[in-house]
């Protein structure tokens, strides 16, 4: 699952103004620059806010309305009438769609409320089952006798980040660790490159989880056969072809 699935997941939780700390944090800098999550955000929101307006009337039980009527100042068509600004009617003929709404309202909440938290249930075990994969290539490759490992340091723009590259010529593959990286701002991603000449070569984008961790399989490029450093700068979404934007982190293969 990519950065943007994740954000997707949490949408609806996003709706319900149910995410918190660093998730709420992640989302709201994510959101703004990702046209899917802000159609998915708007499409719930929408969801809850059409409910009642949807709703037929239902009558209440004769002894409810009387209590409800009773408090705000009518009484049955046989005994005494309060003097009242709005005609006697508005009480009576407002009183079902209002209550009906409100249920609605009330009901369609709550099973959003529940259709996210099974979100979340199936977005947790999604996370755990891509963190032993993960945690697994990251293991075999460091097993690897073939395998080359890199550390890269966090930068002036992300002083407490940190990270690692393992690759292998022989399996011609590359992963990268990070952690310790804030959320890329809105409308930005954060890009790989191999600098093996001149000039960096593009290598992979990525987002953080909300934990500022993220590993990531990188593309065999040739120039990775003799890479020299490893950099990661914060580019706009979808990356460049050349860096343009602030160096995060970076670590020499020789």
């Amino acid at each position: 699952m990519s950065g943007d699935d994740h954000f997707l997941e949490l949408a609806p939780l996003a709706a319900l103004d149910a995410l918190d700390g660093e998730e709420a944090r992640a989302f709201a800098d994510h959101a703004p620059g990702c046209e899917d999550c802000r159609r998915e955000l708007q499409a719930f929101a929408r969801v809850s806010a059409q409910i009642a307006l949807d709703t037929a009337p239902v009558a209440p039980p004769p002894r409810l309305k009387q209590r409800v009527l009773g408090a705000v100042g009518v009484t049955t068509p046989t005994g005494p009438v309060r003097a009242m600004p709005a005609p006697q009617a508005w009480p009576t003929s407002r009183w079902p769609l209002t209550l009906a709404a409100t249920l609605a309202f009330a009901l369609g909440l709550a099973l959003m409320y529940m259709t996210a938290q099974n979100v979340g249930q199936k977005r947790h075990a999604a996370l755990l089952e891509r963190q032993i994969q993960q945690q697994a290539a990251v293991q075999e490759m460091m097993a690897d006798p073939s395998a080359h490992t890199v550390t890269l340091a966090g930068l002036p723009a992300a002083p407490r980040a940190g990270g690692r590259v393992v690759w292998s010529a022989q399996k011609k593959r590359a992963l990268l660790m990070a952690s310790g990286l804030a959320p890329a701002p809105a409308g930005k991603v954060y890009e790989v490159w191999v600098i093996a000449g001149a000039a960096p070569v593009p290598s992979g984008l990525f987002h953080v989880d909300p934990t500022g961790r993220a590993t990531v399989d990188l593309p065999w490029l040739a120039e990775t056969e003799s890479v020299k450093t490893f950099a990661v700068t914060v580019e706009p979404e979808g990356g460049t072809p050349a860096p343009t934007g602030a160096m995060v982190l970076a670590g020499s293969a020789t």
